[in-house]
């Protein structure tokens, strides 16, 4: 059986002060690809209140709202390029095709961190009709936040 084939997606940036903010998107194109584990937090000099963070599977071809970013090899180098595609730092999304779990991120100390065993995560299969987004709706105040997402190819 050989190394999983596991890819990282992870950016910095600073949150809107109204609509959402798309931290990353990844999209399966020509191998299988499941969802590991994926974190975003924020950055903030004092509490405030909280804002939500969700996973969507979203219809279609990457939005386009974002910048691309090649995802990189975790651990064994000697590993195929990733076929999946990335996008990073976007403000919106297509069509939410399957609506995942949605979380409520504090600033100045909140943080999600979610691992999920490989293969066992229900319905966070990838399909190459659409893709995965972390969607993060925006408060009143913009913050600093950081995010990440590894997945497998098969």
């Amino acid at each position: 059986m050989g190394s999983p084939r596991l890819y990282v997606v992870q950016t910095t940036g600073t949150t809107g002060t109204t609509g959402t903010t798309i931290p990353w998107c990844v999209k399966q194109n020509t191998r299988s690809l499941v969802i590991a584990q994926f974190g975003f937090s924020l950055g903030a000099a004092a509490p405030g209140a909280g804002m939500t963070a969700q996973l969507q599977g979203v219809a279609g071809a990457l939005p386009g709202s974002g910048s691309t970013q090649t995802p990189g090899k975790l651990g064994d180098q000697s590993l195929p390029a990733a076929t999946a595609t990335a996008e990073v730092g976007g403000t919106t999304i297509g069509t939410v095709a399957v609506a995942g779990p949605v979380w409520y991120v504090q600033p100045f100390g909140g943080i999600i961190d979610i691992e999920y065993p490989l293969k066992r995560e229900p319905g966070l299969e990838g399909g190459t009709a659409g893709y995965w987004a972390l969607q993060v709706t925006n408060l009143a105040v913009a913050y600093p936040y950081a995010s990440y997402v590894i997945f497998e190819e098969t």
